[in-house]
């Protein structure tokens, strides 16, 4: 969990905060912006995303003076019976230019208001029953029904929601009044039919209309906020005082139609209402930024001011005296008041902050604060429920919280970084952007490199390129000893050939010092000094050739037991674990390809899939998206056999390292490989006797012509197959004895059979030695443990029960992995090889024939 200290706290400072501020979610605040639009005529004035934070503040001051302008001009009465009031027209008449009802009046709007009303209350209530339907439902098949009514509701809350309530009460007052235009003020006059009851239920209803669609942005549009959110003015920690801004301003326009007759009660509420709405300002904290909450109740306190100014006037029955305190007293108050107000909101907490945390963190703080980091995969467990549950599904602030646990109570770096990896694969939001901000910030200061697997990439290109230059050496190095052998030799020959092999030298050289010096340094002390060694001592580099190769030798002939990421020979594969590429192989190495029997070029971008065997591919990118979701441990280390299916179809054997880990947003399987050399032939077989796929030489092996047996009934080619004794060595003969072992191995809710000849004769001679047999390891490739030596078996025979018994030991025992086994078992923890962490300042260059960028 991140470190709430006071000292991280004062560090997460953003200088480039762009990429927040495109996520915030900022309705009323464009919707204030969309006001200042439609005034262009008056004021001219766009908004960009990316503009200063001084400019941010600019904008927000002049937004809410165009709103509290709008506010005032509710105040006026053309009509006021107060001495000389005609002398001020014209100062109130430019400030009825900021106001709404004067915008429709001269854009001519207010005749199709009511038709404008009627269809947008329509499709706001057809949008929310639909809405709230199918939010219960959750039905699939209206999956794509659902994606109208939420824009027409995404609309009606957001840019569209106090344009269109202003035009419906609008309608109200155009449809009580109308209105004659002359040089220096809009007159409204009451109609001579009596509309008082039509009025009186439209302005109910609009009321209701309005409640409905505050409620329903509430539930629907309403955010939490971070901490941290107060860095972006535009951030607020609740939206109710929004709303009830909305509510109180379409209040006094209902108001201002309905107590002509009544202006000093009109006042003395709208005096009333603004310190309401200012204190409740004050203490709700509605925005993150101090400035801003200071702005909406310095608004709030000047309408008031300007309210109580027009009763003093007409009280003192002085017209002159409303702008002279509007002017000078009410600003010189507010000064004031804004300086205090400032210095006590700065040094007081927001209670926004602390009381809106998200309901997630309730939920889950024991767990996350416990010390008992034995049971952490408990907690996985509840983030992977909370992410079938939790409001925040797929959002970037519950992987942030993951991303958390993993630094600071479990403390996997490794881990962390899969998971934050998959921050790009959610679903954006303004609190996930600030955690992902903080968690890189934290990389940054703890001087954590967040590419340090771009090393491992780094080492398999700059090996594949000491591997060709390498080649390109010994062929020069065997012509340079050729030619120095002879007894004349040509001199112009020899300076071309130790200039050339020099160069070779130089560059192999430095290129294996720098992979191998750490990592292998026996590796290291033979290419180290090849130079000297060859030119200056020949029987010296002799030697060095000569361990070197039957270095090799022996690594070939021996059954590798143990295989690391950096060993040379190894068949490299990096597969994509992005959720648009999942499965996808973007990387390859010419010893995979070999071993898979294709090339690099046609192997590229294949999906994994198509090399893992029948059954064993169902459902596997499931599987595989599973682990990356739940896995507690990046590494998936198998020592013992696992089976792929090369290019042509033909099972293989191999000795494998699986990794899971993160390179910035992107994620990889990387597959370490080595073919094990073996004489056995290996087959799987469904219930039904179908083979699914099978080695390459297993036809040869029961002395067939056809070369590939798939989907081939297995009894055709071994009689009573499934009579067989399970795990008992069966002779059969072809142009040779072979050993034919009949094995099962459960998958998911089937069994699968398998078929492994031998076709060693010392091996089958072990085999069929009773008094070995319980001490003997059981083909060491195809096995996760060995056969414990728990008994030898007694001369007699043994009964059905003790048979049975014994076949289920020894079945608990056996196993053929495949790459969805090492995947699907999510809570398996073994400590593998770990590429040494450190600051790394290589660029990352792949050469385009061996690696393609997952994200297209």
């Amino acid at each position: 969990m991140i470190d709430y200290s006071d000292n991280l706290y004062k560090t997460s400072i953003f200088s480039k905060d762009h990429k927040i501020h495109s996520f915030t979610n900022t309705i009323y605040f464009k919707t204030k912006i969309r006001l200042i639009e439609r005034l262009e005529n008056w004021f001219v004035l766009k908004y960009d995303l990316n503009i200063k934070k001084s400019t941010q503040y600019l904008i927000e001051i002049i937004v809410n003076l165009i709103i509290f302008c709008q506010m005032i001009t509710m105040l006026w009465y053309p009509d006021m019976e107060i001495q000389n009031w005609s002398s001020y027209l014209i100062w109130w008449r430019l400030i009825g230019y900021f106001s709404f009802d004067t915008i429709c009046a001269d854009l001519n709007t207010f005749q199709n208001a009511f038709y404008i009303s009627i269809s947008q209350i329509s499709a706001s209530t057809l949008a929310l029953v639909i809405f709230c339907l199918f939010k219960q439902n959750k039905w699939k098949i209206c999956k794509l029904l659902l994606v109208f009514p939420t824009y027409i509701l995404g609309a009606m809350s957001t840019v569209g929601f106090i344009p269109t309530n202003l035009i419906l009460i609008i309608t109200i007052k155009y449809s009580l009044f109308s209105y004659s235009k002359t040089d220096e003020y809009v007159n409204l006059t009451p109609k001579e039919i009596d509309v008082g009851i039509i009025g009186i239920i439209l302005g109910i209803f609009s009321l209701v209309q309005l409640t409905v669609l505050c409620i329903f942005r509430e539930i629907f549009t309403a955010d939490t906020r971070h901490s941290f959110a107060w860095k972006n003015i535009k951030s607020r920690s609740n939206s109710s005082y929004d709303m009830l801004l909305v509510i109180c301003k379409q209040f006094f326009v209902f108001m201002h139609i309905s107590m002509n007759s009544k202006k000093v009660w009109y006042y003395s509420i709208i005096m009333i209402f603004s310190g309401i709405l200012a204190f409740i300002a004050w203490k709700s904290d509605s925005y993150y930024s101090p400035i801003v909450n200071l702005i909406q109740i310095s608004t709030m306190l000047g309408l008031m001011g300007i309210s109580l100014n027009f009763l003093i006037g007409i009280w003192m029955d002085n017209s002159g005296i409303i702008p002279l305190l509007s002017i000078c007293v009410v600003p010189l108050a507010l000064g004031l008041i804004f300086y205090w107000i400032r210095k006590f909101s700065l040094n007081k907490p927001n209670k926004g902050i602390y009381l809106d945390q998200h309901t997630f963190e309730l939920t889950i703080r024991k767990q996350l604060i416990s010390r008992n980091y034995q049971n952490y995969s408990q907690i996985f467990d509840k983030f992977s429920e909370i992410h079938k549950t939790s409001q925040i599904i797929k959002d970037k602030l519950l992987v942030a919280w993951e991303v958390n646990y993993c630094l600071f109570s479990v403390k996997d770096i490794s881990l962390a970084k899969i998971k934050l990896a998959r921050m790009s694969q959610v679903r954006d939001s303004f609190e996930g952007e600030v955690q992902e901000q903080r968690i890189y910030q934290w990389f940054k200061l703890n001087e954590k490199n967040l590419d340090d697997e771009n090393d491992f990439l780094v080492y398999l290109n700059e090996l594949e390129l000491a591997k060709r230059e390498d080649k390109a050496l010994c062929k020069f190095l065997l012509d340079l000893w050729k030619e120095a052998s002879l007894e004349k030799p040509k001199i112009s020959k020899l300076e071309y050939l130790v200039k050339n092999s020099a160069s070779l030298i130089k560059s192999v050289n430095s290129i294996y010092t720098k992979l191998l010096k750490e990592k292998h340094p026996k590796s290291h002390e033979i290419y180290g000094s090849l130079l000297q060694n060859i030119l200056y001592e020949f029987n010296r580099g002799k030697i060095i050739l000569d361990k070197a190769s039957t270095y090799a030798i022996e690594q070939e002939s021996k059954k590798i037991e143990k295989i690391e990421n950096f060993e040379e020979g190894n068949g490299n594969i990096l597969i994509s674990a992005d959720k648009d590429s999942l499965g996808v192989i973007v990387y390859i190495n010419e010893v995979a390809a070999q071993i898979l029997k294709g090339t690099v070029t046609n192997i590229l971008e294949n999906n994994i899939i198509q090399y893992i065997p029948s059954p064993y591919n169902q459902n596997h990118l499931e599987i595989m998206k599973t682990f990356i979701d739940n896995c507690i441990n990046p590494e998936i280390l198998r020592t013992h056999s696992w089976f792929i299916m090369d290019h042509q179809g033909y099972l293989h054997e191999l000795h494998t390292l699986i990794k899971l880990t993160a390179l910035r947003e992107s994620l990889f399987f990387m597959v370490s490989m080595k073919p094990i050399a073996s004489n056995h032939q290996v087959a799987l077989i469904s219930k039904d006797g179908l083979i699914f796929c099978h080695s390459d030489l297993f036809p040869d092996a029961l002395d067939l012509p056809n070369k590939f047996l798939n989907y081939q009934n297995i009894s055709s080619y071994i009689p009573k197959f499934f009579e067989l004794e399970l795990f008992e060595p069966e002779l059969i003969v072809t142009r040779q004895t072979i050993a034919v072992i009949h094995g099962i191995k459960n998958f998911k809710k089937s069994e699968v059979h398998y078929v492994i000849l031998i076709t060693d004769k010392n091996e089958i001679t072990e085999w069929l030695k009773k008094d070995t047999y319980e001490q003997r390891e059981f083909f060491g490739q195809l096995i996760n443990t060995s056969i414990i030596n728990e008994h030898k078996p007694s001369e007699t025979k043994l009964t059905t029960d003790q048979d049975d018994d014994r076949i289920r030991k020894r079945k608990s025992n056996m196993s053929i992995t495949t790459f969805i086994d090492d995947i699907g078992d999510v809570s398996i923890t073994l400590k593998g090889q770990k590429f040494e962490e450190k600051e790394s300042n290589i660029s990352f260059q792949v050469n385009s024939y061996n690696f393609i960028n997952s994200k297209k």
